[in-house]
């Protein structure tokens, strides 16, 4: 009695059953494709992955990661032009005073002028 199991081309492949998924060997053989080529792309895709998500963040890729840059120079533009306009008004209200001082001093010496004659 032969207690022998045959696992079939799963085990001649030299790819453990429990690593090839039901149906995937028949189907990349019979497309012509190397099952353990297969094998070794999909690790070597899974490891960029997973060295794109260390270098990048949670993302997992520099593609799809949000820029906030963009976003922090243009709020920062703003608050700049704000800040100016302010600096401006203030400026322009503070040299309205001051005309406004020197015309009626120049006002009152015309009329002391005047009085004097």
């Amino acid at each position: 009695m032969d207690m022998s199991v045959s696992h079939g081309s799963k085990a001649s492949s030299g790819i453990p059953p429990s690593r090839v998924a039901s149906g995937s060997l028949e189907l990349a053989n019979s497309l012509g494709i190397d099952p353990e080529r297969l094998l070794l792309d999909a690790a070597a895709l899974r490891r960029r992955q997973l060295c794109a998500a260390f270098l990048h963040g949670s993302t997992r890729s520099w593609r799809v990661r949000r820029r906030i840059w963009p976003a922090a120079v243009a709020g920062l533009l703003i608050v700049a032009l704000t800040i100016a306009a302010l600096a401006v008004a203030a400026a322009f209200a503070a040299q309205q005073k001051i005309d406004d001082e020197r015309r009626s001093q120049s006002i009152q010496w015309k009329v002391i002028d005047a009085q004097r004659q």
